[in-house]
């Protein structure tokens, strides 16, 4: 093992390859090693690279010539793009020409140098490719980072409850150890499964998601181990399952209480021993998958009900987090709505309206029965739907709004024009969003004259243009 990185030399010629490893002992902090061919290099690589990971133990930069007998430069630096793809290489020839440069630099060499060369010239030039594969690997550590940083950010909270689960996120994150998440439909479960795998050693390997409730019985468990061909009358050839597109890396088995017993054992199978079968074959498999499960139903009363095996419970339920309903953590609406605010006027190019202080109360006493998700559902609805500056509780239409808003019952002839004015107020948004601010045909599809619909809008305060560039509703 050498006590400092080197750079590998590979060159035909005796008398540069020496020439070049002296410079680099003399003129960098680097070690220099060297190969005599391509076919010995590549086999000096292939026992220096970490297999895990794909990248060179302790070799920072290959140097090779171009032409040489068997595997020359270009095919040499094909093969290390395939081995370690981080690895750079610097071709260095006396047959160069600008054409042999570009293409090389399009094939991935990291910078071309033609001899005859001067030691200081050789010198900066490796200077330079490290300096920049430097920069490159901080450019992507900083990436994945964000990327975490924003996976995690997307758990939006002010509560106890929150702080409470983040805390858990991350004690779980830097363990191996399965987690069982629990919440009504809604609440972000899966968003506190991919915090999870992004905090995580494995947050480079892919993230799979498998909706369980959605899946009958023997779908789901193709779905799950794959199948090989002739396993049943619709199986023209073998398909992986997403046990083994998760290697590496996390499988979120979302609504897992509604899985049946029969496949149940199987995943018991899986979780004890890390080995399955494809649908149809008699081979056992392993795959090292880290597995998130998550369900809106108690388990421990499955379990008591005889619906879902006591054994499996426990094997999932080692930690346990628990995402409370909305309702329960009011505190939270005004930060997810002002992500949300956010988020849909980007999405639509609208300026971000002002919530009155009336209209966040408004949101802050409803129930949501569907959570975060209907809440971040009727925030789009009123980006897209109210043109306004400002957003006071008139403007927001909730289910059942006199039996959950808390508010005191008002007037009936009050109340009743509120509801007409919300009403009008909706229906021409809509219109003119579908129309794209086109009055015309807006007031058309209404059956109303141009200048009563004029009179409606002018009414509600309501500007043809500010629909006239938005993008056209989705039509499914």
């Amino acid at each position: 093992m050498r006590s400092k990185p080197a750079i590998l030399v590979v060159d035909d010629e005796e008398g540069m390859r020496h020439l070049m490893t002296e410079i680099i002992h003399l003129k960098t902090p680097y070690d220099a090693v060297s190969a005599a061919n391509g076919d010995e290099a590549i086999a000096f690589l292939r026992d220096s690279v970490d297999k895990e990971h794909h990248d060179s133990a302790d070799i920072r930069l290959v140097v090779t010539d171009l032409l040489m007998p068997g595997l020359d430069g270009e095919s040499l630096l094909a093969q290390v793009r395939d081995l370690a793809p981080a690895l750079p290489v610097m071709v260095v020839t006396s047959h160069g020409s600008i054409d042999n440069a570009v293409n090389l630099v399009r094939r991935g060499a990291a910078d071309y140098l033609t001899k005859p060369f001067k030691p200081v010239e050789f010198v900066q030039r490796i200077e330079r490719v490290l300096e920049n594969q430097k920069l490159q690997l901080e450019n992507v550590r900083l990436k994945e980072e964000l990327h975490r940083q924003h996976v995690v950010s997307e758990v939006i909270g002010n509560s106890k409850a929150i702080a409470d689960v983040l805390k858990v996120v991350s004690t779980a994150a830097v363990s191996e150890a399965l987690v069982m998440v629990y919440g009504e439909s809604g609440t972000g479960k899966e968003l506190v499964a991919r915090a999870i795998h992004a905090l995580s050693s494995r947050a480079q390997n892919k993230f799979v998601t498998v909706n369980c409730g959605a899946l009958p019985d023997t779908l789901l468990e193709n779905e799950l181990f794959g199948h090989v061909k002739g396993a049943y009358s619709d199986a023209h050839q073998d398909q992986h399952g997403l046990v083994e597109e998760a290697i590496g890396g996390t499988l979120f088995l979302d609504e897992i209480g509604d899985i049946s017993p029969a496949v149940q054992v199987k995943l018991l199978r899986f979780l004890q021993q890390k080995e399955f079968k494809r649908l149809g074959h008699s081979k056992v498999s392993t795959a090292d998958v880290r597995l998130i499960a998550a369900t809106n139903k108690d388990l421990r009363e499955e379990v008591r009900r005889g619906r879902f095996r006591d054994d499996l419970y426990y094997r999932l339920n080692i930690i346990p987090i628990l995402i409370p309903p909305l309702r329960q953590r009011t505190e939270d609406i005004p930060p997810l709505v002002n992500h949300f605010l956010k988020k849909f006027c980007s999405l639509y190019n609208r300026t971000i309206p002002l919530l009155t202080e009336k209209g966040m109360q408004k949101l802050m006493a409803y129930e949501w029965p569907g959570n975060i998700r209907e809440l971040e559902n009727k925030i789009q609805q009123i980006v897209v739907l109210t043109g306004k500056r400002e957003i006071g509780p008139e403007d927001i239409s909730l289910e059942h709004d006199e039996e959950v808003t808390r508010e005191s019952i008002k007037p009936f002839n009050e109340a009743k024009s509120e509801m007409i004015a919300r009403f009008e107020r909706n229906y021409l948004t809509t219109l003119l969003s579908t129309h794209r601010g086109n009055v015309s045909r807006a007031a058309r599809q209404a059956g109303k004259h141009r200048r009563a619909f004029f009179e409606l809008m002018r009414k509600h305060k309501i500007e043809a243009s500010t629909f006239r560039d938005q993008p056209l509703p989705d039509r499914e």
